[in-house]
């Protein structure tokens, strides 16, 4: 049995994106491709947070899992498979 998660003003607590948020690494990702127009790559974010490509990469499928990024192959008309770009 799971009871309702209410916040203080009655609104409904969505646990996944909070938790999504719990660390500060995530919350500058976040911001920064909010930020950026046209959105980012994984390795724009990685070069501007100085982060390992990989550990950017989960932060940024984890943001997507929680529904506060969109993840979309970049269409850059360069020969070879695009990257994904994050909204």
């Amino acid at each position: 049995m799971e009871t309702a998660r209410t916040g203080p003003t009655g609104e409904t607590i969505d646990t996944p994106r909070h938790r999504a948020l719990g660390t500060a690494s995530r919350v500058t990702i976040l911001k920064l491709v909010r930020d950026a127009e046209g959105g980012m790559t994984a390795a724009e974010v990685a070069e501007r947070t100085g982060q390992h490509l990989s550990t950017t990469r989960t932060h940024l499928d984890r943001l997507v899992e929680a529904g506060l990024l969109v993840k979309a192959r970049a269409s850059g008309g360069q020969a070879g498979r695009p990257a994904w770009r994050y909204r």
